[in-house]
């Protein structure tokens, strides 16, 4: 299913499994001036963040299963 929502930040698209969990997200960061996607596993854990930091630069955020360590590309 799908569920569209609105935030302080700005709007929010989640797709969600036939569980309930949200699989994809995407909408505006609510840490940074910009959008953000993130994909999470069937656990509900993060495994990949598109988005921006705080200072408007683009990044990139590998988790591993658990969700407890990450690896991060950003703007050098």
């Amino acid at each position: 299913s799908v569920a569209i929502a609105a935030s302080p930040s700005g709007g929010l698209i989640n797709l969600l499994d036939i569980g309930g969990s949200v699989a994809f997200a995407a909408g505006a960061a609510t840490d940074g001036p910009g959008g953000v996607m993130a994909i999470q596993n069937e656990n509900g854990a993060r495994v990949i963040r598109v988005g921006v930091n705080a200072r408007g630069e683009g990044e990139i955020e590998v988790y591993d299963a658990p969700g407890t360590r990450k690896r991060k590309v950003s703007a050098p």
